[in-house]
């Protein structure tokens, strides 16, 4: 099952500040050179003008979502095939220790197959939605505010969260859940997925392999589809 089960979110902890503050500083030294490789998740995702990312690795392309609606097999690629950006590369050296420490404070050493900031201007407005890739059914979302405000409001399962700056936190996005920049001041955090090859308990939404529940309105998912492994880069 999820370790967060039904709950909407768990707060990790407050994140050193010598892991903290470099990430913090780099990205309010930020130019719009280092938001390039992000607009390409706007595009996918229809995200308007007033959000955007930087973004730093993302799902391999050989994920294939519909397979799974259509009750098709879905091969998981090697998470070690994710796509890494030029910014990555860049923002390695104070990027890598954070990751490193989310992952030493959960669940212990795997692979991050997507990591960004999400940036939101004053007044924008992530709609209510879950999120439906099938990567979500074996990955760990993680949330660090660097730049935040308390009229920032984070919707979960229709429940209203403030979450403070340098926070640790563990969303359960297969719930439904949005965000509300109701401040004066851009938003700012940084967003990780988390992943572990043996991580194939819940291969299905929901906990404990039970169809999701409708009262939340999560993926009505085929429960018979068989999910299997593709390592293509895997040595004997």
């Amino acid at each position: 099952m999820r370790l967060i089960g039904d709950r909407d979110f768990d707060d990790c902890g407050s994140v050193p500040d010598h892991l903290f503050q470099p990430v913090l500083d780099r990205y309010l030294a930020a130019t719009d050179k280092d938001y390039i490789s992000g607009e390409y998740r706007s595009k996918r995702y229809a995200i308007n003008s007033d959000i955007k990312s930087i973004l730093f690795s993302f799902n391999s392309y050989g994920w294939r979502p519909k397979d799974s609606l259509e009750g098709k097999p879905v091969e998981i690629p090697d998470p070690a095939s994710s796509e890494y950006t030029p910014e990555y590369e860049d923002w390695k050296p104070v990027i890598s220790p954070l990751l490193d420490y989310i992952a030493n404070k959960r669940y212990g050493k795997g692979v991050f197959n997507k990591c960004m900031i999400a940036v939101m201007k004053p007044g924008a407005v992530i709609p209510l939605h879950w999120d439906q890739d099938p990567t979500f059914t074996v990955t760990r979302r993680f949330h660090v505010p660097l730049v935040t405000d308390s009229n920032v409001m984070f919707d979960i399962n229709h429940q209203q969260y403030n979450f403070e700056t340098q926070r640790l936190v563990e969303i359960n996005n297969l719930k439904i859940h949005g965000v509300r920049n109701n401040s004066n001041i851009t938003r700012a955090h940084f967003i990780a997925d988390y992943y572990h090859p043996n991580n194939v308990h819940n291969l299905l939404y929901g906990t404990d392999n039970k169809r999701p529940s409708a009262d939340i309105k999560m993926r009505d998912y085929i429960p018979d589809v068989k999910i299997t492994f593709n390592y293509p880069h895997k040595k004997d």
